[in-house]
């Protein structure tokens, strides 16, 4: 598991959980409740949770893809 977090333009905490297959991390992300400024997702076996305040679209949206471009499956 990997926690981190981004300060600039308001702030944004990642959370990052590897899973051993990646039906594991799928049965995670359905289990995962919706919250506001939230988003979650898989990629592969990773299990991605991103929690933002105050954080402009394209900056989330940059940080977003850079997590799924670095855990995507080789």
């Amino acid at each position: 598991m990997l926690e981190g977090g981004v300060q600039g333009e308001g702030t944004a905490d990642f959370w990052i959980c590897r899973y051993k297959v990646e039906g594991g991390a799928f049965d995670a992300v359905q289990r995962a409740r919706a919250e506001a400024q939230t988003v979650k997702f898989q990629e592969g076996s990773y299990l991605v949770l991103v929690k933002w305040s105050a954080v402009p679209k394209t900056n989330l949206t940059a940080l977003i893809r850079a997590v799924q471009k670095t855990l995507k499956p080789k």
